[in-house]
C-alpha cells in the first residue's frame, strides 16, 4: 500500500508541476497532416490518428514488424489502477487496431517493453490488485502468434518500475527505477537467448534515477533527465567496458523528466517531460560533437508527460502520457 500511494501522490504531483509549467513551455496543438506519410519539411509535428487508441499514461512501446504495440498503463481518471491493453498502431496505414490475444498479460505501469527477434519482452511496472507490488517476472509476447507467455528465468532481478530498459544484441539493459523505496544503484541485464538475468557490473559512477530516457548510439548507452534530482543529467555507458561516464556537452540542455526521446541518424531528439527550467519541448542532443540544441518546429506538440515514443523509419511516434487535464487520447510524430 506505501508503495501505490507513494506513486499516486508522485503522479498527481506531476500533474501540478505540468500546470505551474505552463507558462515556461507552451503546450498548443500539434499541427494536422493528413497522415504520417504525408510529405513533410524537417523538424515537423504532426498529428497522427488515435481512433482506437485507449487514453493513458506510464504505458511502453516498442516496434515489431513496422508496427507500433502499446502496453499496459494507467487509463483516464484513474491512478490506481492499470491495465493490459495491447493496442497496435500502423504508419502505414495510420490506423490503430486491437489484437485478439491469448495466455495472460499482468496489468501494470511504469514497466518497459523491448522488442528483440520479433518478440516483446515486457519488464517491470506496478501490478494491478497487489496494493503497488512491482512485478519480478518477464513476460513475453509473440506477435506472429498473439500469445503471452511468462518466461522461466534464472540469475537475479531486482524488481523496478520507472526504469529505463535498452537492447544492445541479444541483452536488455535495465536501468534505474525503484523497488520500495531509494532509486535503485543497481543495473541489470536480461539475455533473451538463454532468459538469464545478471547485475551488471560497472566502473564509473552511476547517478541513481527514474522517469529518464535510455538510448543506443554506437556502442553507448545515453541516459537523459530523470526525476530525483537529475532532471538535467547526461550520462554514458560504454557497453563493451561496462564503463559510466559523464560526457562533455554544451549547449541549453533541458531539465525533464516523465519525457520521450528516439534516435535518428545518430542524434538524440527530446521531447515532452516536466520541466524544472525555462525551454521548449523539442531538443536535439549530437553525442559526436556533445553538442545539445533547441529545434525550431513547424507544429508545436502537445504538453504531455509519461507517454511513451517509438521510432519507425526516421519519424519518432510519441503516444499516450498526460496533460494538466488528465490522459491524453491525442497522438502526434515528429520528422526530424
Amino acid at each position: 500500500m506505501k508503495q501505490q500511494v507513494k506513486f499516486r501522490f508522485r503522479l498527481f504531483s506531476a500533474m501540478l508541476s505540468l500546470g505551474a509549467a505552463l507558462q515556461l513551455i507552451t503546450g498548443c496543438s500539434s499541427a494536422t497532416s493528413p497522415g504520417p506519410n504525408a510529405p513533410l519539411t524537417p523538424n515537423v509535428w504532426s498529428s497522427i490518428s488515435s481512433v482506437g487508441f485507449t487514453p493513458r499514461a506510464a504505458l511502453s512501446s516498442c516496434v515489431v514488424g513496422g508496427k507500433i504495440y502499446a502496453l499496459g498503463g494507467t487509463p483516464s481518471g484513474d491512478f490506481n489502477r492499470e491495465v493490459n491493453t495491447v493496442e497496435v498502431y500502423d504508419p502505414l496505414t495510420n490506423t490503430w487496431s486491437t489484437p485478439v490475444t491469448t495466455g495472460n498479460f499482468a496489468a501494470r505501469r511504469s514497466h518497459t517493453s523491448s522488442a528483440v527477434n520479433g518478440k516483446i519482452y515486457v519488464i517491470g511496472g506496478v501490478l494491478d490488485d497487489s496494493m503497488g507490488k512491482v512485478v519480478t517476472t518477464v513476460q513475453m509476447f509473440d506477435p506472429s502468434t498473439s500469445v503471452w507467455s511468462t518466461l522461466n528465468t534464472t540469475g537475479s532481478f531486482t524488481p523496478r518500475f520507472g526504469h529505463v530498459a535498452v537492447v544492445v544484441g541479444s541483452k536488455i539493459y535495465c536501468i534505474g527505477g525503484e523497488t520500495s523505496g531509494p532509486v535503485l544503484t543497481t543495473n541489470d541485464v536480461f539475455d533473451v537467448s538463454t532468459n538469464t538475468w545478471s547485475t551488471l557490473l560497472t566502473s564509473g559512477t552511476y547517478s541513481p534515477n527514474e522517469f529518464h530516457t535510455g538510448d543506443l548510439i554506437g556502442g553507448k548507452i545515453y541516459t537523459i533527465g530523470g526525476m530525483d534530482g537529475h532532471a538535467d543529467s547526461l550520462e554514458q555507458l560504454e557497453v563493451s567496458a561496462n564503463a559510466w561516464s559523464v560526457p562533455s556537452w554544451s549547449g541549453p540542455m533541458l531539465n525533464r523528466y516523465g519525457h520521450t526521446t528516439g534516435v535518428v541518424n545518430g542524434k538524440i531528439f527530446a521531447s515532452g517531460g516536466i520541466s524544472r527550467g525555462k525551454g521548449v519541448l523539442t531538443q536535439m542532443f549530437d553525442p559526436a560533437s556533445g553538442v545539445w540544441s533547441t529545434l525550431t518546429t513547424a507544429g508545436t506538440p502537445l504538453l504531455r508527460a509519461f507517454g511513451t515514443s517509438s521510432t519507425i523509419d526516421g519519424k519518432i511516434y510519441v503516444i499516450g502520457g498526460m496533460d494538466t487535464v488528465g490522459m491524453l487520447h491525442a497522438c502526434e510524430v515528429f520528422t526530424p
